[in-house]
């Protein structure tokens, strides 16, 4: 039964990451329709992040008391809500307003999803549990965005998104079926926040924010580096990309496997790869093999590693659903930090490699914050 429910989580967070990010290979779409410039719609993305992080938190601090499953099929309903009115949108505002709606909802599904699953299983079957259902973020950018952006050639921007709403809606069903009951809990803020208390959760945080820095720092400036130094053709980059995917996927289920027995020590080598990756890439980044040897290592040795995160932050506190919340808000929070940095120091003007470079650090200070607690046992 574990099994089952973490593999509808994990098709319900396909969807939603899918609906997160598919904005990017619609943009000259949506840009041109609005009558907008690429960067208005990518600030959609940024509305969707912002709106994840805040209202993810309020909603947490509001809904920790309810049932686990009442208030996860709420939020897909609410995911589904600003779905649906961003696929009707005729304004920007409204496309807006849609974007924000779903994002509010959407670390909450994350954070519960993963606590009822937790709930369910034994400790030792965390690691993989978590990799199931955190393959639905690897396989959105896997398999999800390349069948959004071949099939925006075929059909309008708008039914895309009512695909996704269908699809959400047979999501709702199979969770409301599949996934039992749980009773509202007699909950307490203290009891609910009393692993904050913890040092060893908080670099917890600490390591899944600079993992997620260090990916994105580097990943959302790829394209621009395999154009501009690689000189690696546009036709080849869907392909590059979805290998990138494929390579999380493997990555992931390793990990997943491994993380049990091997929480701390895996985050240390994966960290260390990933490290070497970037700094390899950033030295030979004209070289079209190392280009393409170092994407597969991103893959393998990056967001990969997020059962083992997952598992050890799990372990570092009760399980309460705020603690899964907050670290999706965390990890939403690398992602914006990475992607800034990076682009910071392009616009500064230093080297075009330079968002490598950045994420080499920043993967060595995960590195860093990993390693006092090699010889603990978690």
């Amino acid at each position: 039964m574990p099994l089952m429910i973490s593999i509808v989580f994990s098709f319900v967070i396909f969807c939603i990451e899918t609906s997160a990010v598919m904005v990017a290979p619609m943009e000259f779409d949506l840009a041109h329709y609005f009558g907008v410039g690429i960067s208005e719609i990518g600030y959609l993305v940024s509305i969707f992040a912002v709106s994840a992080s805040i209202c993810g938190v309020v909603f947490s601090l509001v809904l920790f008391k309810f049932s686990k499953k009442k208030v996860l099929l709420w939020m897909i309903f609410v995911f589904l809500v600003g779905n649906i009115l961003t696929g009707f949108a005729q304004t920007y505002a409204m496309i807006a307003i849609g974007r924000f709606i779903s994002g509010s909802s959407f670390v909450i599904i994350i954070g519960f999803a993963l606590n009822i699953a937790m709930g369910l299983t034994s400790e030792e079957n965390h690691g993989k549990i978590a990799s199931i259902i955190l393959a639905g973020f690897l396989f959105a950018p896997a398999f999800g965005i390349p069948l959004v952006s071949f099939a925006s050639h075929f059909l309008e921007w708008r039914y895309l998104f009512h695909l996704v709403s269908l699809i959400l809606v047979v999501s709702f069903v199979f969770v409301a079926w599949k996934v039992p009951a749980t009773q509202a809990i007699e909950a307490s803020f203290k009891n609910e926040f009393v692993s904050f208390g913890r040092v060893t959760l908080w670099m917890g945080y600490l390591t899944i924010a600079l993992l997620t820095a260090s990916v994105f720092a580097a990943y959302s400036y790829l394209v621009p580096i395999y154009e501009n130094i690689s000189h690696i053709p546009a036709s080849y980059m869907p392909i590059l990309f979805f290998l990138y995917g494929v390579c999380m996927v493997v990555g992931n289920f390793i990990v997943g496997r491994l993380a049990h027995q091997h929480v701390i020590s895996i985050q240390v080598i994966g960290f260390i790869c990933l490290a070497c990756v970037f700094v390899v890439f950033a030295l030979w980044a004209d070289s079209q093999i190392f280009a393409f040897v170092c994407t597969m290592g991103m893959g393998l040795f990056g967001l990969a590693l997020n059962p083992a995160m997952v598992t050890r932050i799990v372990r570092s506190s009760n399980n309460s659903a705020f603690v899964n919340v907050f670290m999706a808000v965390v990890a939403n929070g690398g992602i914006t930090l990475g992607s800034y940095l990076g682009g910071l120091a392009l616009q500064k003007g230093f080297s075009a490699v330079s968002p490598l470079q950045i994420a080499s650090f920043l993967a060595l200070m995960g590195f860093l914050s990993v390693l006092p607690y090699l010889k603990e046992r978690f």
